[in-house]
């Protein structure tokens, strides 16, 4: 685990921004069996995609529906930095997460509603 964790986050350290077959690399990680590993996955997708990059968003949408709560954070912030204002593009799916249980899913879909929104 801990070396699939590490060779992510060096991937995206030494990779170029933009690098399709990196994020494609990246993205395979998001399916791990382990969240430590998805965790990583998701920083590394956000520190090598760009801006409203399709491929990426798709793959972390994907997260919004993970078991673990810190991973459907995670990905609800990722959403967040990898879209741009004015970007409605996933705006259902995060709507509906303004009526989970825990209460941090909720204020975090908010929050990056509330700024996609804004244009």
């Amino acid at each position: 685990v801990e070396v699939r964790r590490t060779a992510v986050e060096a991937l995206s350290s030494v990779a170029e921004r933009g690098n399709e077959e990196t994020i494609y690399a990246v993205s395979a990680f998001l399916g791990h069996q382990r969240p430590e590993v998805r965790q990583a996955a998701v920083g590394a997708l956000v520190r090598v995609a760009e801006t409203s990059d399709a491929s990426a968003v798709t793959a972390v949408k994907v997260l919004l529906e993970d078991p673990s709560p810190e991973i459907r954070r995670s990905a609800i912030a990722a959403l967040g930095k990898l879209l741009e204002a004015g970007d409605e593009s996933v705006a259902q799916e995060l709507s509906l997460l303004l009526e989970h249980k825990e209460v941090d899913i909720r204020e975090a879909a908010g929050e990056v509603i509330s700024r996609l929104s804004q244009k």
